[in-house]
Order: C-alpha cells, then structure tokens, then sequence
C-alpha cells in the first residue's frame, strides 16, 4: 500500500466501532440516561463487554499483531481529541475573542511543531534514544531501532 496509515487493521476497527457506538449513543443518550437511569458509564462497560473476547469476540487486543505501544499511542490519542474537543465545545462564548493572542501563540506553535516533525528527513542520529529503547519516533518509518553511541541498531522482537 502506498502509505500504510491506510490499511486496515484491528485499530481501525476499533475506531469505527468507537465511532458507531457513540453516534448511536448520542441519538438514544436521553432514553437511556432519563428515563432508564443507566448512565454514561454503565453502557460503555456493557459495550465493551459485549464486543470485547468474553461475549462476542469481535475485538480481542490480546491476540493483536502489531507492537503494542504503538496500539497505546492510537488510542491515547483518540481519547485525547475526544478530550479536547469536550473543552472546546464547553468555552464560554466570548472566550476566544478575549485571548485571541494567547491561542493565536499556541496554535503557531503547534502547527510549526507538527510540520517540523511530519517533514523532518534529516539525520536520525538527531534522535537519541535509551539504550533499549524501543520507543519509534517514525524517522525510519516502522522499524523499531535505538541508537547507542550513534550506532542504528534493531531491536529484537
């Protein structure tokens, strides 16, 4: 596959069933929490549970393939866009016309980080990590590697 973000894997599929579950969540959220009194938490467990391997095995994490760190990575990233989506949706009105330049500052700063590390094809010496790390920064795509004393070296596993 040309870029292998695309594929599809177990991740994938878990993100969609995410997607799936809160946008039905979301339709039948005012059944469910007033007239039920289950609350947000109750159903996500009972999801989790139904889809998860106990039920009905349709999401086993324990039988991916793949390095689990980088499975942590996704979701602490999904989780943290759904976080900060939360805090944005509940800023006061006039918030962002009384600190335009404080998130006028933070966002420069953040787009200027991401294109630094999403262009950056320099030297990967650059990046020096623990000796048996095997932490991928991405540099060489999805080989796990570390350098001690400047030497690329795989990891094994």
């Amino acid at each position: 596959m040309v870029w292998s973000h695309l594929s599809i894997n177990q991740p994938h599929l878990v993100y969609a069933f995410l997607g799936g579950f809160t946008s039905l969540f979301m339709l039948c959220s005012s059944v469910i929490k007033e007239r039920l009194y289950i609350g947000e938490a109750t159903v996500a467990t009972l999801f989790g549970i139904i889809i998860g391997p106990y039920a009905a095995n349709v999401i086993n994490p324990i039988e991916w393939d793949g390095n689990l760190d980088q499975i942590t990575l996704e979701f602490s990233r999904i989780i943290l866009v759904c976080q900060c989506f939360a805090v944005g949706v509940e800023l006061p009105k006039h918030y962002c016309e009384r600190h335009w330049k404080s998130l006028t500052l933070l966002l420069y700063v953040l787009a200027c980080a991401t294109l630094r590390r999403t262009f950056y094809n320099g030297d990967e010496e650059a990046y020096r990590f623990k000796k048996g790390s095997n932490y991928d920064l991405g540099v060489v795509g999805h080989e796990s590697y570390h350098l001690v004393d400047g030497a690329k070296t795989e990891l094994a596993g």
